[in-house]
């Protein structure tokens, strides 16, 4: 987490356009910092797309999309969001858009596998890389989902399910002070391990 921060200050000092932009936890244009490795990287925000080959110690801007999220996986291929659209790339560096399911949330697990949000927090899957997409049977309203090979989670203010079968199971339910506006929640996953963030305004 101390890195990513640090990497998102680095590549906002470098390009400070990228960080312009609305900070909600859905659809917002929150600058994203992703590695596919110890070398190659992307970082995207309202001000387009930078990408790093040498573990970031320099950045070239590779498009101008305006990205709400981005996600990359093992071997380097790319997803963002750009207006409720899937954007893929194989390199990081050439965009083309694979489909418009209106999803303001994005979790890539491999080349074909991914989980997405909507507006109204309905959970969606692809198997095909992002061309199509299907909306999945889960609890509603969502506000964040994450996922890796070896499970997913989705969560809405202190409550996250785990998948479980063919369905979800309450895994958590984060105890809160009374008061202040309805939480929000965000997650974090590698391998089986997942960590949840939930604030709640004052």
């Amino acid at each position: 987490m101390r890195k990513a921060a640090a990497f998102t200050l680095l590549v906002g000092a470098l390009f400070p356009s990228l960080l312009a932009g609305g900070t909600g936890p859905l659809g917002g244009t929150r600058p994203t910092v992703v590695f596919a490795d110890l070398r190659h990287g992307l970082a995207a925000g309202a001000g387009g797309i930078v990408r790093t080959i040498d573990g970031g110690r320099t950045w070239r801007r590779v498009s101008p999309l305006r990205t709400s999220a981005l996600d990359v996986v093992a071997s380097g291929t790319a997803f963002a969001l750009v207006n409720g659209a899937v954007y893929r790339s194989a390199d990081g560096r050439r965009w083309r858009l694979v489909s418009t399911p209106g999803l303001v949330a994005l979790e890539a697990i491999d080349e074909r596998r991914g989980y997405g949000l909507d507006g109204q927090g309905r959970l969606w899957r692809t198997l095909d890389g992002g061309s199509r997409w299907r909306r999945l049977p889960a609890p509603s309203r969502l506000q964040a989902v994450c996922a890796t090979v070896a499970g997913a989670w989705i969560a809405r203010g202190p409550l996250v399910w785990r998948r479980a079968g063919g369905g979800w199971r309450l895994a958590l339910r984060a105890r809160l002070y009374r008061g202040g506006e309805r939480p929000s929640s965000e997650l974090g996953c590698r391998g089986r391990a997942v960590w949840a963030l939930v604030r709640r305004g004052v």
